[in-house]
Formats: structure tokens, sequence, C-alpha cells
């Protein structure tokens, strides 16, 4: 979506002369919509992050706006006895955990903060519940509810754990409107659709992987880019687009400059895991099933896993489908099992918190495998501890690269937006940001 942004904004600047290459053989990168009969699975991206950016914008013109809002954690929240936990339990830690969560905003500013997230997050709900007067059984609630706060927190920012997870830089993403995630009536790929048709002729190449950048590294060299089909391509001026986890393995030669690189380096990228499990019928009534675990809960090795799921909610645009989130180290070992024990594990989940052995099986299992992708490689980035040490991050990956005064090198994508990071409009918005930046330094120098 970022080399959508750059290809889009460049053509309507009067630049037509570029080519826009994409490993995969489809264009959206993170973007992949699975039209299943009548159901609408989205395999990647999953809403549309308020209404303040040009995504919206574009899917109202065209109109490809869902009436249909979602909110996540709705429905039930079970425990794994069977027991569903009162509301104004589950309302009191959301409303706590929030407010720790706002605590956060205010250290991007601080010169004094914790290490990490999960830290900060660890302390303060230790000191509420010490000092709420709630009975021990209360109390272990509570602690259980957390604890499902904190998977779910480690799911919507694909991190490993939560204290990967800066807490100086967590008031860095912005959305002002957060609360609405935008659905589209027939997917995401619809959007990406309407993209693609306005670029020229032969401009987009699919199924091109790139193995190697050699970058200029003078005023009279060309940046050579190596596909892995043997073909070179060679151009002026080049903006860099791929996910953050292939930027960490991609060979550029000579090295990115220092800062650069240490902010590849520093900021995370790990994944997220969808499953989507397709009934026959529609077996439930609720808004959704959240799974809050004792602290001692056993499962075996095989399905220990599904521990990591936080909840299933039904699919907006599938009339008799659920769709599990996993996060942390699930997501790999998820991706690794074969359809069949996917949904069995799963099926097994429902039955244990709902106390119902009369569940179905589902008649087909679809999930994700964006890790195991060698074009993506997770899910999208997060600030790091390390970046607070090293003063890296996105704001020194999206500064262009010059050469004797040339920006010949930019780079865009989610990891290098200072405040949209982990959104597809972040993903966007930087692509145009930087065909801008580059569109503007030529025509100051009679090039466009």
């Amino acid at each position: 979506m970022a080399g959508l942004g750059a290809a889009t904004t460049l053509l309507k600047l009067g630049c037509s002369d570029f080519a826009l290459i994409e490993a995969q053989n489809k264009p959206g990168g993170r973007i992949h919509t699975l039209k299943l009969d009548d159901n609408i699975l989205e395999l990647g991206a999953q809403w549309i992050h308020g209404r303040d950016n040009p995504l919206y914008e574009l899917a109202r013109e065209h109109d490809l706006l869902s009436e249909v809002t979602s909110e996540e954690g709705l429905g039930l929240y079970i425990r794994d006895n069977g027991e569903v936990i009162d509301g104004d339990i589950v309302k009191r830690v959301d409303f706590e955990v929030g407010r720790i969560l706002a605590e956060c905003e205010e250290f991007l500013r601080a010169s004094d903060y914790p290490n990490s997230v999960g830290e900060y997050m660890e302390a303060r709900f230790a000191q509420y519940l010490q000092e709420c007067q709630d009975s021990d059984d209360v109390k272990n609630i509570k602690q259980d509810l957390f604890d499902w706060h904190v998977r779910f927190q480690i799911i919507d920012n694909s991190c490993r754990d939560l204290n990967q997870l800066s807490a100086k830089g967590w008031g860095q993403y912005i959305c002002i409107d957060d609360k609405a995630h935008m659905n589209l009536k027939c997917g995401f790929d619809d959007l990406v659709a309407v993209l693609v048709d306005s670029l020229p002729k032969n401009s987009l190449f699919l199924s091109t992987p790139v193995a190697a950048i050699q970058r200029a590294s003078s005023t009279f060299d060309t940046n050579r880019i190596i596909c892995d089909n043997g073909t070179t391509i060679t151009c002026d001026y080049m903006i860099i687009t791929p996910s953050l986890g292939v930027l960490k393995r991609l060979k550029i030669t000579p090295p990115l400059p220092a800062e650069h690189s240490q902010s590849i380096t520093d900021l995370g990228f790990y994944g997220i895991g969808k499953i989507f499990l397709v009934f026959d019928h529609k077996w439930w009534s609720e808004e959704g099933f959240q799974f809050v675990w004792g602290r001692n809960s056993h499962l075996d090795d095989e399905s220990s896993w599904v521990k990591y799921i936080t909840g299933f909610d039904p699919v907006v645009h599938g009339r008799n489908v659920l769709v599990g989130w996993v996060g942390g180290e699930g997501v790999k070992v998820m991706e690794n099992l074969s359809d069949e024990d996917v949904g069995i594990h799963c099926t097994n989940l429902l039955r244990r918190f709902i106390s119902d052995r009369t569940i179905p099986n589902p008649i087909k299992v679809v999930r994700t495998r964006w890790c195991s992708n060698p074009w993506v490689l997770g899910g999208y980035s997060h600030i790091t501890p390390a970046c607070d040490r090293s003063g890296s991050g996105m704001h020194k990956l999206s500064e262009p690269i010059f050469i004797d005064g040339k920006p010949r090198i930019l780079i865009a994508g989610e990891a290098t937006h200072p405040s949209h990071y982990s959104t597809i409009h972040g993903a966007f918005e930087s692509g145009q940001q930087q065909a801008k930046f580059l569109a503007q330094y030529l025509m100051k120098n009679s090039k466009l």
C-alpha cells in the first residue's frame, strides 16, 4: 500500500515514468480479501482506522464503506471453568487498564520513564489490586482479566510480549477517532483495485521478488534492483516499500546510512494471526466469546498455543463464521499446524469455555500465515525500548537518503509513519509523503 500511495501520488503530480515492483502475485501487500460463498474474510488488513485519512475518503468516494462499524472485545468474558464473569467486573478492569495505558501516553515527553509497557502495566495493576477493597476471589478474577488484556495488547501491537514495547513511544501513535473501526462492503481488495486501475499500463510488475539492491553511490550512478528472476531494473530514484520484516533481511549495498540501519534493527516487527472457523449454521447468539484463563490453568503441549487466542467474534460479513485472533508465541505455532489440527484445537477450546460439548466442528478452517510469507514475515511494526536507548525509530527511517545532494533513495511503509504506524492508511500516507517530497525536488530542479 505504500507503493500504491507513492505511485498514485507521482501520477497526480505529473510523473508517469515509474515502475511498481511487487513480490507477490497480487498488489496490496498485507491486504488479502477472501470471498468464500457469501462470506467476506479479511486475511490481512481488517479495518480503516478512523475517518481522518485518505483511504477513508477514497472508500467513501467510491461507495465502498459498510454501514457497520466494529468494536473489539465484545460479548461474554468466560473463565476456563465455564463461569461467565460479571459484566461490572469486566468494565472495571477495562477502565483501569485503559487508564494505565493513558498514563503511558505521558511518557512521550518525559525524561524519566519505565522501560516497557509491560513493566508499567504489571506494576500499576498490582498497585490497583492492592488498594482496592475486593475479596480475594474478585481480585483473582480481576488478575485473570488483566492477563486477558495483556494478551489483547500483544495482538494489537504485533509484538512477542509487552516487555518488547516501548513505554516512552506509546504516545507516538495517534488516531483521534480510533474507536471507529470502518468495514468495507466487499473487502479491502476492492479498494486496492480502485488504486491499481488508475496506474499507467505496464507500470505494475507482479510476482517479481527483489533479491538485492545496489544503490547509487555517486551522482552518475543509477540504482540497480536485482530481481529473483535474474532481471535487473535500473532507476535514478527509488522508494523502498517492503515490510519492516523484509527490510531487516534485504541485501542492500553499500549499506544504508547508520541512522537508517539502526532504526531497521531497533524497530520491532513480529506477527499476529487470524483463524476463521466456518460452520454449516450459526449456533451462537452472543456478540463474541472472550477467553479468560486462570494463571494455573494447564493444557497439554500440543494445544497449549491456544492460550494466546483472546477469543472468537462473529465476522461482520460472514453468516456462519467466527474469527479468532492469536498473538505472541502462539502465532508461529499455529502457522505450522495443519488446518485440521487448528480446527480441532479451536473447537475444543470453544467447548471448554462455553461448557457445551455439542458445539459442532467447523466445515472449513481458514487461517493466516503472514509470518511464513517470505515477502512479509510478520504483521506490522512497533517501537521497542531499544529505540529509546538509541534515538532510532520511524522518524529516522523516513528521512531521505541523499547522494551528492540528491534524494536518490527514500523508504516508505507503515514502519516509517511516525504516528500511524501499524495501519494500512499509515503505509499509504507514507508512500504519498515520500512521493511528494521526491516530486517537489524534481520540479524544483526541472526534472518533472
